[in-house]
């Protein structure tokens, strides 16, 4: 919920802001759709067991859109290479890793997770590297600011076993939906 849909009582609700008059205005039924630019990260190798790396962010402004709903597209391609065989060479097995999608809330800066988190086990293999696309979607509702800043993180559950995790063109885009305005 946000500024403008609170028990149709403007000003009761507890996130008003101060420039809450200037949405007023706002036409009914808003659409807003936003996208991150593809970014790259890697996990190096002999990360320890629950290292992270952000993946992408997005920054949106919901000002004048009532009660938003929010749907959260991710994707990305992740490449796992071939680890080295040999003498002292880690042993191929699972590698469980997991992707979460955050919002990054104003004042006392904290990251709440949005929806559960979603867990991918490749094999690490010798005989060659491994290539994955995956996305997934989220939604988020209840939202009490006007901006909103999303992150997804991948994060390795064990320590990488002597190689790196490459995650190449992660992009994040939202489609905000808004309910009608509440009229004075």
């Amino acid at each position: 919920m946000n500024l403008l849909s609170a028990n149709n009582k403007y000003p009761v609700d507890p996130c008003v802001k101060e420039h809450a008059e200037d949405c007023w205005g706002c036409k009914d039924n808003r659409v807003l759709l936003k996208y991150s630019q593809p970014r790259s990260a890697t996990l190096p190798a002999n990360s320890p067991a629950n290292s992270t790396v952000t993946l992408t962010t997005l920054n949106l402004f919901t000002k004048c859109i009532c009660d938003p709903t929010i749907k959260l597209d991710f994707s990305t391609n992740i490449i796992i290479p071939a680890i080295a065989s040999g003498t002292g060479a880690p042993t191929p097995g699972p590698l469980p890793l997991s992707l979460q999608v955050y919002r990054l809330t104003d004042g006392p800066v904290e990251k709440i997770p949005v929806d559960g988190a979603w867990t991918f086990t490749p094999i690490t293999r010798t005989d060659g590297a491994q290539a994955f696309i995956i996305s997934f979607s989220v939604f988020d509702t209840d939202l009490c600011l006007d901006h909103h800043v999303y992150s997804v993180e991948l994060t390795t559950t064990t320590a990488l076993p002597g190689i790196a995790i490459y995650a190449n063109h992660s992009t994040l885009s939202a489609l905000v939906v808004g309910e009608p305005a509440r009229r004075r």
